[in-house]
């Protein structure tokens, strides 16, 4: 059990067994020390068709789906491209929020824009 006292009011903490401790002040969390996580995307383009996808991080050679990506504190992003357009993505780790864009030249004056949500996939619904 573990006591706080902040003006005037005591709130207790319980923590379970095997939990840890609780991180002192000042200092910043563990990092994920997974080395790979799979990510399900729903997307909706401008003109409203929806996509789910599959994302498949990977921390320890720095790619998303195959793709280099840099990954930031609060964002991953990446560039992944065919013969016929090119994507570019970001997810904020944070919020699961996607935007991607793609085009179909780089000076396409009207690329076509996906946003959505991402989750960790952990299980399956059914």
């Amino acid at each position: 059990m573990l006591a706080l006292r902040m003006l005037g009011i005591t709130l207790l903490f319980a923590l379970a067994p095997g939990a840890g401790t609780l991180a002192q002040p000042g200092t910043l969390a563990q990092p994920n020390t997974e080395t790979r996580v799979t990510l399900i995307c729903r997307t909706q383009s401008v003109d409203g068709s929806i996509n789910n996808l599959t994302l498949n991080v990977d921390y320890e050679n720095s790619t998303v789906n195959g793709n280099q990506a840099r990954f930031g504190d609060s964002t991953i992003t990446w560039r992944s491209r065919s013969d016929q357009y090119s994507l570019d993505w970001i997810v904020n780790r944070y919020t699961g929020e996607m935007h991607a864009t793609v085009r179909d030249s780089p000076k396409d004056p009207a690329p076509v824009r996906h946003s959505g949500t991402c989750e960790r996939a952990v299980e399956k619904k059914f």
